[in-house]
């Protein structure tokens, strides 16, 4: 059996016209299953769907870089992934003000473990939730059900695994 993507067909009626915040394991694996997902990026941009993402989640995925060569080769997937300039992807201006105590306290207490990149993803999800928003993470610990709302998923069929992504919301 060849990796796939399959997307659940009640969530194909969610995706449309949507723009997708990515989370940094959606582009380690899609670096990984690279093949695959130009399929699901194609069915993505045939659902009126656009890929955006954080500034951290772009640090998080290009961090760890050993060498200028591997930078430039994921600076380079990165750019065909989004259809973007690397510059373009990031569309989302940056908050100068702190986070609330209360979205600071909301968050920690519904995840796993506090991580700056997920709790950004969270600031940016409450922040532009207006119907067209949607995250996609396979993080499904640190998004429960406590303050997000899954509103569907996207599943990866491999050889030797099966992964999850959520598609969720803000309560």
């Amino acid at each position: 059996m060849l990796n796939s993507y399959v997307i659940d067909k009640d969530s194909v009626v969610v995706l449309a016209s949507k723009f997708l915040l990515v989370d940094t394991n959606f582009l380690i694996d899609a670096s990984i299953f690279s093949g695959e997902v130009v399929d699901l990026i194609a069915a993505f941009r045939t659902m009126g769907c656009e890929l955006i993402t954080t500034r951290a989640v772009l640090l998080e995925f290009l961090g760890g870089t050993k060498n200028p060569v591997e930078y430039d080769l994921k600076v380079q997937f990165v750019e065909l992934l989004f259809g973007k300039r690397l510059t373009e992807i990031v569309s989302l201006p940056i908050d100068k003000e702190l986070p609330t105590k209360e979205d600071l306290v909301k968050f920690s207490q519904q995840c796993k473990k506090f991580a700056p990149t997920d709790f950004e993803l969270y600031l940016t999800l409450k922040k532009y939730s207006h119907g067209n928003l949607l995250l996609i993470s396979r993080n499904h610990t640190d998004f429960t059900a406590r303050l997000f709302k899954r509103q569907g998923f996207i599943t990866l069929l491999g050889d030797k695994e099966i992964r999850t992504y959520g598609l969720y919301t803000i309560h």
